[in-house]
């Protein structure tokens, strides 16, 4: 397991170039932490991950953590596959924009089926994409924290380790009252 904490935009742009080269198989999990904050879990195809602890106080600026891992987390792997599509950005063609608006002009969402057949395609490189618009995710996500026996203990530390540094991160930059 790594244990450099970086700030999270420096694991993020690494996640991103990497998807581009190889933009199938990724899985996206977000949980409530058990301190301040989300914990984003980036699952890459081949095994290894990213943990992201992130607090959103002004939405387009959020604050967070981020880490390289590579810890086996099988049962947190499991809850973000479980039943789920990979993550990745799919192209939307023309003709269903136009059914989309459509039917949002009339109050009407896309029915489950127009979203089960745009997930059947591919996941693609962003750089790759040609459509008017590209449909990102899905992004699994729990309202509740990760019960601790989806844990190691080693787990468990650098969580502790995020936080902290997510903790030390808010009030330099939005004072003590946040961090209460």
């Amino acid at each position: 397991m790594s244990s450099d904490i970086v700030p999270y935009e420096q694991v993020l742009r690494g996640i991103l170039r990497e998807y581009e080269g190889r933009p199938k198989g990724w899985h996206i999990l977000v949980v409530k932490a058990q301190g301040m904050g989300h914990d984003v879990y980036v699952f890459r195809p081949e095994g290894t991950m990213a943990v992201l602890k992130i607090e959103s106080l002004s939405v387009p600026n959020p604050v967070g953590v981020g880490v390289e891992s590579t810890d086996s987390h099988e049962a947190i792997r499991g809850m973000a596959e479980q039943g789920s599509h990979p993550f990745g950005f799919r192209p939307i063609p023309a003709r269903v924009v136009d059914r989309i608006v459509r039917n949002a002009s009339k109050g009407q969402s896309p029915t489950s089926e127009l979203i089960a057949d745009l997930m059947r395609h591919e996941p693609i490189p962003v750089r790759s994409a040609t459509t008017p618009l590209v449909l990102e995710g899905p992004v699994v996500r729990l309202p509740s924290t990760l019960p601790t026996s989806f844990s190691s203990q080693r787990q468990r530390d650098l969580d502790h380790a995020l936080q902290w540094e997510l903790e030390k991160l808010v009030r330099r930059r939005y004072g003590e009252p946040y961090t209460r």
